[in-house]
């Protein structure tokens, strides 16, 4: 195996600061907040004693879950495993809540927690891109949040604050960001007010914070809605999404569990029918059961999709994008523009005859992990859930100026010559060790196992070798690919941290070459630009003229 890289040269570039909004509050209100900043070091909000022990449980809800079943049969074993598997959560919370504290001093955040092992980290105010929001229920009831101190490196947010009152979260932007943000601030405060009322939706659009309430009708006069998606569009998404796969092993268990033949007297069922013979009864039962399977998962992956992604919108403040999303657990999230990485539009093949694609895109840093809440995860993996593929180039210009001016019109260009005769002689050979197997299982006509196993492969090698398309220019990198699921994604030079060929023996044999594209993208786009099958005089001469460029125009993270 032989490898190359490139990487090119980089010229770091100063990220900008947050997002700014108008409000429904008043100016006076404003400029109130944007004045009230933090003075010395602040706690979390009592409540977060609550949430702490609440994530503790969610990690042994099982174990716990048992050990109360049994303290609820007066088993005392079980009542004693039940107090100890609570008992050091509790007392973590209450000294992380003491000792948790926050402020900023000499132009940075800095974070101190820690007992024994005391952990100190200061975050320069000028990294800081946003602080993202994370609401459930019992925020929304409590009138507080979960903040992510989001800057532009890291796969994890630099400090998480949970939780924290609405309004200290309004000062704590004003610490951060300034007079720019105090229409957001005051958005903030007054949504604190509120929350003793406890409407999802209201709270959701006036807690966010790239946004104002949905309430008023000066609220976008600066952040513009570029998208919405109504619940009819997310339940059609979401049901050829087949999310609803997750619940398969469940449905077993259940079955098995409950045995409805003991239960159900399926010989009253042969009343109704014709006369079928049992092999015929079985065919019968068994497709209904396919079918019945089929439309209660996509019946389920439509809930979740509505559940996750109710009262979408996507918002476009300046140079930020904004998004929010959730019915019972509201995310709200902002994404400068020129922290996209890596754009990914992204399509299976019962979405395309449904007109619908979603867009995911890979950020520089502060997309994934172990500090991150799930559902924030979400909004980095599903960045666009669903639109219309009619309105993914005008969708496409918001993230990247004139990107989707171009993105029916990309000169794409095919893999090797040789790509599908190697994919179809791989496929013969994968037939042949089937067909062995096969044969010495059922002889004599075990073989046609192998047959057959062919005639699949081999149609998947034509569809799989037509898929692959790359598109190398100067400024930008595009690749496609997929059979099922077809995927066409993007990054840009200015965006690039290496350039890799890989060779193996069998690519050198066949005159290939693997031409892989890395850049500081964090964000689980699930697809990667690992150009397979190319002409290997193509693939070097594409990586020494894209790293050219990328040496020349620097790299903007």
């Amino acid at each position: 195996m032989t490898e190359t890289t490139h990487e090119p040269s980089d010229e770091s570039s100063q990220p900008s600061g947050g997002a700014s909004t108008e409000s429904t509050a008043s100016n006076l209100a404003a400029t109130e907040v944007a004045t009230e900043v933090l003075a010395g070091p602040q706690r979390l909000h009592p409540s977060s004693i609550i949430f702490g022990v609440l994530k503790y449980l969610r990690q042994f809800v099982v174990a716990i879950f048992f050990a109360l079943f049994l303290a609820s049969s007066g088993n005392k074993i079980g009542a004693w495993l039940a107090t100890i598997a609570l008992l050091p959560a509790a007392i973590k919370s209450i000294i992380d809540y003491f000792l948790l504290r926050f402020e900023i001093v000499d132009g940075e955040l800095r974070v101190h927690e820690g007992w024994l092992m005391k952990r100190d980290r200061a975050v320069p105010i000028e990294r800081i891109q946003n602080l993202d929001l994370v609401q459930n229920p019992l925020h929304r009831l409590l009138g507080v949040a979960g903040v992510r101190v989001e800057t532009a490196s890291g796969k994890e947010p630099e400090a998480v604050l949970n939780v924290l009152r609405l309004d200290d979260i309004a000062r704590l932007r004003a610490s951060l960001f300034g007079r720019e943000n105090a229409a957001q601030n005051a958005a903030l405060s007054a949504a604190s007010a509120r929350t003793t009322s406890i409407d999802a939706s209201a709270l959701g659009e006036n807690t966010e914070p790239g946004a104002a309430s949905s309430a008023s009708s000066s609220e976008h006069q600066h952040a513009d809605v570029v998208l919405t998606a109504s619940p009819a569009r997310l339940a059609a998404y979401g049901m050829v999404s087949f999310r609803g796969l997750v619940a398969v092993p469940i449905l077993f268990g259940l079955y098995f569990q409950f045995q409805p033949g003991q239960w159900y007297d399926f010989d009253r069922l042969r009343r109704f029918l014709p006369d079928f013979s049992g092999l015929q009864l079985s065919w019968l039962m068994g497709v209904a059961l396919t079918v019945g399977a089929l439309l209660a998962i996509a019946v389920a992956s439509a809930i979740w999709f509505v559940t996750r992604f109710y009262g979408y919108q996507l918002r476009r403040n300046g140079d930020d994008l904004q998004i929010s999303f959730g019915l019972f657990t509201r995310v709200s999230a902002t994404v400068p523009r020129h922290r996209i990485q890596f754009i990914s539009v992204q399509q299976n093949l019962w979405a395309k005859r449904l007109g619908l694609s979603n867009i995911r895109i890979e950020t520089a840093g502060g997309a994934s992990g172990e500090g991150v809440n799930p559902a924030a995860s979400v909004a980095r993996r599903w960045f666009i859930p669903v639109v219309p593929t009619h309105d993914v180039p005008r969708i496409l210009n918001q993230l990247r100026d004139d990107l989707g001016d171009h993105w029916d019109s990309i000169p794409w260009q095919g893999t090797s010559s040789k790509t599908l005769k190697r994919l179809l002689i791989i496929a013969g050979l994968e037939s042949l060790v089937l067909g062995a197997i096969g044969l010495a299982m059922y002889r004599p006509w075990g073989f046609l196992i192998g047959v057959a196993a062919f005639a699949l492969l081999a149609f998947r090698a034509i569809r799989y070798s037509r898929s692959l398309r790359v598109y190398c220019g100067e400024d930008r990198i595009a690749y496609r690919q997929g059979l099922w699921t077809r995927r066409c994604s993007v990054t840009f030079a200015d965006k690039l941290q290496t350039l890799q060929i890989k060779q193996s023996p069998f690519d050198r044999r066949w005159g290939m070459a693997t031409l892989f594209v890395d850049t500081a993208g964090a964000g689980p786009a699930e697809h990667k630009l690992n150009m397979v099958y190319l002409d290997q005089t193509f693939a070097f001469d594409a990586q020494q003229r894209i790293a050219s460029k990328a040496t020349r125009v620097g790299f903007s993270g």
